[in-house]
């Protein structure tokens, strides 16, 4: 076995990869962006970050099939979650000559995409067997500080009975924790048909959220949620929603002081995801902003209740969609 640590992806289909990385910061495409799409052949081809003064890359002489473990880092949050894993995985490292392998559908002339940069998406592990944890079940870290050290590191070599090391063993012992969960929610041969991104439809990037009607319902739940909670904490509501100024609840204080300007977003399950229009956007560093997230709106609305700076902290903001219009002359 060994572990890989890359970029953030959500769904590794050639989506966005994100990541506190040199070559990320200053513009690049991680090429781990497609380590969970299947090649025209079937196989996965796993790309892992060079490691050390020499760039190295995973590599095994003597064939042996291993289990790769992949972990990333999602924002702020602390430890590496497990996004997926390949197994009867083969560690082919670079070409003789120090290059790097390339995806095999560039020689197939299969139009595959360049990254940002203009090269050629790499690989140094090939595998017959794939599995892709979902964003919503990366929900259990780890934490060690031999992972924030290495961009990869073989936990069971060839032959090998145990680990060689304390540090490895209490690292494979936490992996294969999470992997007894994860096999049951994992998708396994991830592919661009089994694995459902956010938009499906470009024409509706609304359409995972439910109907019209569903959102509806939702919203007004959610609201109602967030009013309960600041009328326990003293505050006098005034829904403010149909005005569409950029927020949806106004709180003014009892005892007097500042009002809060309250966004509300609800969801009818418990995973913590929305869309913001650019009114609510800009309204975010108004004096008074908050934010109140009610999941399980229709069941057991649960709240979180937070500032602009909770806010940036607990959420990434991706824009999904743009809007073209003509200029005006």
């Amino acid at each position: 076995m060994i572990w890989v640590n890359h970029g953030w992806a959500d769904y590794y289909q050639g989506d966005a990869v994100d990541g506190n990385y040199a070559w990320i910061s200053d513009g690049g495409e991680g090429h781990e962006a497609f380590n969970f799409l299947p090649g025209t052949d079937g196989r996965y081809y796993g790309y892992v970050p060079p490691q050390g003064r020499y760039e190295g890359s995973p590599h095994d002489e003597t064939e042996s099939l291993w289990t790769v473990v992949f972990f990333a880092k999602h924002g702020n949050q602390k430890g590496v979650h497990i996004v997926g894993w390949y197994e009867d995985a083969q560690l082919v490292g670079k070409k003789d000559d120090g290059s790097a392998f390339v995806r095999p559908e560039y020689k197939e002339k299969t139009g595959f995409r360049l990254d940002t940069s203009g090269q050629k998406f790499s690989y140094s592990i090939v595998a017959d067997k794939a599995f892709l944890v979902l964003p919503s079940d990366r929900t259990d870290p780890i934490s060690h500080p031999n992972i924030k050290q290495s961009k990869y590191s073989y936990l069971l070599r060839p032959g090998e009975k145990k680990p060689a090391t304390d540090a490895k063993a209490e690292i494979l012992s936490e992996i294969n924790k999470r992997l007894t969960t994860l096999r049951k929610v994992a998708i396994a041969q991830p592919n661009r048909i089994n694995v459902k991104t956010d938009i499906e439809d470009d024409s509706d990037p609304l359409i995972n959220f439910g109907t019209a009607e569903q959102r509806k319902k939702i919203e007004m739940a959610a609201e109602e949620a967030a009013t309960a909670y600041l009328n326990e904490l003293g505050y006098t509501v005034v829904r403010r929603s149909d005005e569409k100024i950029g927020y949806d609840l106004q709180a003014i204080p009892k005892d007097g002081g500042q009002d809060l300007y309250v966004e509300v977003k609800g969801t009818s399950g418990s995973i913590s995801r929305f869309f913001m229009t650019p009114n609510e956007l800009l309204f975010l560093t108004a004096k008074g902003w908050r934010f109140a997230l009610v999941t399980d709106a229709l069941t057991k609305p649960a709240i979180e209740f937070l500032d602009r700076r909770q806010f940036k902290a607990r959420f990434d903001l991706q824009p999904g969609v743009w809007i073209g219009a003509a200029k005006k002359n």
